[in-house]
């Protein structure tokens, strides 16, 4: 009996696998949001970073090749980069007496190129393995609201800015949907994040010291994408 049930699901599973080896378009444009998590050098300057981003894949007898951009936002959430500028009331008092009000933001883009496995499980949906190597940057984005300071101007803004770039890795696992209308195409997927930074500013004013060392940034989260297809194949040509 239990020979007759596994030959039964192996029998199904070969059927699904076999329906579904055009279960993705052979190109296709992505839309995409995540948000992650990071390590101790990651939460120094945020909490969680949201991401938007934009995604082009090209696939062939269910392997893919593809370029991703994101660009990367989220409040800022480290130490207070002016406190040896403020007041003992926690102010900070431009030249001309007024106060000046201070806005500081975590930015970043990053851009990959990717090649992946895809593995069918039905003419719809599919699972997909995906390792990327590109670039990343990140900084903060520091917005004051006094024009009149002799201090704030754009290159003192660079001490304070932590601009770090590098070569950075990813990991994706996906799972696709690809409606049978072309109608709902998205996918849902998990990925980490691996980037080995060097802040570009060779001294930071907030802390008085430089930085000259490599940052290892490690990231995790969750990502959905819209997939547009374009440029296919019939549905009935084998890629």
């Amino acid at each position: 009996m239990n020979r007759v049930f596994t030959s039964c699901f192996l029998l199904i599973l070969f059927h699904l696998f076999a329906k579904g080896q055009n279960a993705l378009p052979q190109h296709l444009f992505c839309i995409t949001y995540s948000g992650s998590v990071g390590n101790k050098e990651i939460n120094s300057k945020t909490n969680y970073i949201n991401r938007i981003g934009a995604a082009y894949q090209f696939q062939k007898k269910n392997y893919t090749l593809g370029l991703e951009y994101q660009f990367m936002f989220s409040a800022y959430s480290g130490d207070d980069l002016f406190s040896a500028l403020r007041t003992s009331e926690g102010l900070i008092i431009s030249d001309n007496g007024s106060l000046i009000d201070i806005q500081t933001l975590f930015r970043g883009n990053s851009g990959y190129f990717t090649f992946g496995k895809i593995i069918p499980i039905s003419t719809v949906n599919s699972f997909q393995f995906n390792f990327g190597v590109g670039l990343l940057e990140h900084h903060l984005s520091i917005k004051t609201f006094d024009e009149t300071s002799a201090y704030f101007t754009k290159n003192n803004l660079k001490g304070y800015d932590q601009l770090s770039i590098g070569p950075a890795i990813k990991q994706q696992f996906r799972f696709n949907h690809f409606g049978p209308k072309k109608r709902i195409n998205c996918y849902l997927e998990l990925f980490c994040e691996e980037a080995f930074l060097q802040n570009t500013r060779k001294y930071n004013y907030y802390s008085n010291s430089s930085d000259t060392k490599n940052h290892f940034n490690f990231t995790a989260g969750i990502q959905f994408g819209w997939m547009i297809p374009f440029l296919n194949n019939s549905p009935d040509e084998d890629f």
